[in-house]
């Protein structure tokens, strides 16, 4: 079996494309990136004449990451199709640069790739099941956004307010 860590994948990405050292300038700090991976899981091909259906599951993943003066803010969404996502949907899941990595890239592909495999069988072990993943798009975006206080310990949630994304 051939495996690649697609958390590590999309750090390299993100760290290739927006660097720390140059996002103290708005405009630097506006440049974002925009990624949509595919996830999905399925049975394994059978051919056993009680289980003749293969039943598969996806779902997109669609990322969004900028640097602010050192800190690296991701949001994520999870949907059902290819659809660039409407503001109000983002999910601000890092806003530092401590671990990002962690709980704004690995956690969110985790814990989606879990509630996959329990679509796909209940009772089976991930292990069992066929997953994949495909990075289907890349684009630089400008975003706008905001820093809340609304978490409620005291951590801040940084806001999506316009995305702008490239006409090419």
């Amino acid at each position: 079996m051939f495996s690649v860590d697609l958390d590590s994948v999309l750090v390299e990405l993100v760290d290739s494309v927006l660097s720390i050292k140059d996002a103290q300038s708005d405009d630097e700090r506006s440049r974002g990136l925009y990624v949509r991976v595919l996830i999905s899981a399925s049975t394994p091909l059978s051919s056993d004449e009680e289980r003749p259906i293969r039943k598969v599951v996806h779902k997109w993943m669609h990322f969004l990451f900028r640097r602010d003066y050192g800190s690296t803010n991701v949001w994520v969404f999870t949907s059902d199709n290819t659809w660039f996502p409407i503001i109000d949907s983002w999910k601000n899941t890092s806003n530092h640069d401590s671990c990002w990595r962690s709980d704004g890239i690995r956690s969110p592909i985790w814990a989606e790739y879990f509630k996959i495999c329990k679509e796909v069988d209940q009772g089976a072990a991930p292990i069992s099941l066929e997953s994949r993943c495909n990075i289907e798009k890349v684009e630089i975006v400008r975003i706008t956004a905001r820093y809340n206080d609304d978490f409620g310990d005291g951590r801040n949630r940084c806001d999506v307010t316009e995305i702008a994304r490239s006409t090419v």
